[in-house]
């Protein structure tokens, strides 16, 4: 997959988006998932998930690996610590899409705060309901074991 562009932006008509509250304190959730390397400590498909810099533009990649072998690789687009979010793009993995960003973002909120993860995707020429549940099964369990460590 090459670096999006402008036009592929544009295309993007698939989405993928959860939105829960947590009963952890939003500073307490960011420090488990707001560093772009901390998926293993968290999402129970990831078994590891090293930073690199990407060579011809510096850009922050994280390799990521699942239980099972696949390998997924993701620039990061931005990371706000003040802001909770970070947004990333895939440059490598099974998902048979011409475009792919996603966003995460932890929202302060009385009494916890909200988990915000959405995902856009240009499914290409794969049917966009089939490239949507393969994101969900990538994303759903991540969001599934944050609702149990911190409650909904």
């Amino acid at each position: 997959m090459n670096k999006p562009d402008a036009r592929r932006r544009a295309a993007a008509h698939g989405r993928v988006h959860y939105r829960v509250e947590l009963n952890g304190a939003a500073a307490e959730v960011w420090r488990l998932v707001g560093p772009f390397d901390s998926l293993p400590r968290w999402h129970p498909l990831v078994s590891e998930c090293p930073l690199e810099r990407e060579q011809d533009s510096g850009a922050i990649l994280r390799r990521i690996r699942l239980h099972d072998g696949t390998v997924i690789v993701n620039r990061l687009t931005g990371h706000s610590d003040s802001d909770r979010s970070y947004g990333y793009e895939l440059v490598e993995g099974p998902l048979p899409v011409a475009f792919y960003r996603s966003t995460l973002r932890i929202l302060e909120r009385k009494g916890g705060c909200t988990l915000d993860w959405s995902s856009e995707f240009d499914p290409g020429d794969a049917p966009e309901d089939e490239v949507r549940r393969r994101v969900e099964s990538l994303i759903g369990p991540g969001v599934d074991a944050l609702k149990r460590r911190f409650g909904v």
